[in-house]
């Protein structure tokens, strides 16, 4: 069965890169590009995981953590950031907050599969 994950993210580059990066996994992916849009979503919508930035327009990411497990303590996050140096402290809050997984952009990306695998089976 595939899972369903929403990726939110208001780079579109990033979203491309995600997406391409994913499309031969067995995933449904949904893609917001505002955080608020998102967490509307994910309270409407059953999902698996998220994959969510850490700087948005519309929201901070560990506020949008919060609002996130609010709606389920179970669902997994994956929180991404390139946010320079100072996006490692975000991330490590971001862990701190309820993310399961943080990774900077500058990591690859690539390892995206192998991570929502681990964590959805």
């Amino acid at each position: 069965m595939r899972k369903n994950i929403a990726v939110i993210d208001d780079d579109p580059a990033i979203c491309d890169l995600i997406d391409s990066i994913l499309e031969n996994e067995a995933y449904n992916l949904s893609f917001y590009n505002r955080g608020l849009v998102g967490i509307d979503e994910i309270r409407k919508c059953q999902f698996d995981a998220i994959i969510c930035d850490v700087y948005l327009p519309d929201i901070d990411g560990i506020r949008m953590i919060s609002e996130i497990k609010d709606v389920s303590k179970d669902l997994k996050i994956i929180t991404i950031s390139g946010g320079g140096y100072a996006g490692f402290d975000v991330l490590k809050m971001a862990h701190l907050s309820g993310s399961d997984y943080v990774l900077s952009k500058r990591d690859s990306l690539s390892d995206l599969p192998d991570i929502l695998d681990r964590m959805l089976n």
